[in-house]
């Protein structure tokens, strides 16, 4: 029997307290009891309205689950009602335990460090299947080159051994081009990667594009400020679009857009010159040159260089330049030497 079966025995509500349940408890049974009632069946009523009366109470006093619990230590057979409440928390216990469960899993699915732990995974995979394959392949290559052929042996339980890998990653389904792209895109919504790509990207264009570009020095370092300065208000500033794209353009794509510029001036450049210019050894630095009559006076371009170990005794340098995509000059290789041919004209 149900508790709402108790409930309703006794006349009360479900909400009813303890004692609004003693007080129609007392009522019914003065008119239920054997002695008083001239029913037929108020014996049988009777233990109904007691064994209600005792269910209650004990829920209501939290005495139930004490009850079921020395029971089970005496293990002796629960009472019906004692039986219906204890499968009846069971199960409440049990869908309030799968419902956190669930609930514990949609938030865990919509964390970054699910996407983290998704990308990891991926990541992890592909290496250890790249490392599979350098040591059951190119590893007994390599030293059979350098040890034995008798090594290339190892090839036959190799293939084997291959098998496994590939089904082993097979049922995992972690590897593949489309499964590194999708790593790369979690890890994107996590940490970002464009944002330090562009920089890396940024920094790489200005030592490699934007120094052999032949322009004067005060404009270069206008474009470096320019381009440092619009990345930290881009990062600073907070975005008016919201567009799924705004914050990898803002950050990355904007900032950087005068290097991209510098870069396809000198990606696409064309007409190439050749120059020779006489170096005054006079002004001879560690890092930089001087050309005679100050030739390239205020062209970073023409006149720094990382290392000048071969312009040690050689009086001429020879630039070959072209005509970049937006007319502007790029320096696509200079070379030192001395003395130059008789049939050259030196710019001076």
């Amino acid at each position: 029997m149900s508790s709402a079966q108790y409930y309703k025995i006794l006349g009360v509500s479900e909400g009813a307290s303890l004692a609004d349940i003693k007080k129609a408890y007392r009522k019914k049974a003065k008119f239920l009891h054997p002695d008083i009632s001239d029913e037929p069946n108020a014996h049988e009523k009777f233990v109904e309205l007691n064994k209600a009366y005792e269910y209650l109470e004990a829920l209501k006093t939290g005495q139930l689950e004490e009850k079921r619990n020395r029971s089970r230590r005496k293990g002796k057979q629960r009472d019906p009602w004692e039986e219906e409440a204890y499968r009846k928390a069971r199960e409440t216990r049990t869908k309030e335990g799968r419902e956190r469960a669930r609930r514990k899993k949609e938030a865990y699915l919509k964390s970054d460090q699910y996407k983290f732990d998704v990308a990891m995974t991926i990541i992890t995979d592909h290496l250890l299947a790249v490392f599979s394959l350098f040591c059951l392949y190119f590893l007994p290559v390599a030293l059979s080159f350098a040890i034995s052929p008798i090594l290339l042996l190892t090839l036959i339980p190799g293939t084997f051994g291959f098998y496994f890998v590939f089904n082993y990653f097979k049922r995992r389904r972690t590897v593949g081009p489309m499964k590194i792209y999708k790593a790369f895109l979690l890890l994107n919504k996590v940490i970002n990667l464009w944002f330090p790509a562009f920089v890396v990207f940024n920094f790489i264009i200005i030592f490699k594009v934007l120094l052999n570009t032949i322009i004067p020095g005060w404009v270069m370092l206008a474009i470096v400020m320019f381009t440092l300065t619009f990345h930290l208000l881009a990062w600073l500033a907070k975005p008016k679009l919201k567009l799924p794209w705004n914050k990898t353009f803002k950050k990355g794509v904007l900032p950087s857009l005068p290097l991209w510029l510098i870069f396809l001036n000198f990606l696409f450049s064309h007409s190439p010159e050749v120059e020779y210019h006489h170096i005054d050894q006079k002004l001879f630095k560690e890092s930089s040159i001087m050309l005679k009559d100050d030739a390239y006076y205020n062209y970073p371009a023409m006149l720094w260089y990382s290392n000048l170990d071969d312009a040690s005794g050689r009086n001429t340098i020879k630039y070959t330049i072209e005509k970049g995509l937006f007319g502007i000059k790029v320096l696509k290789d200079y070379e030192f030497i001395s003395p130059p041919k008789k049939d050259v004209i030196i710019s001076s």
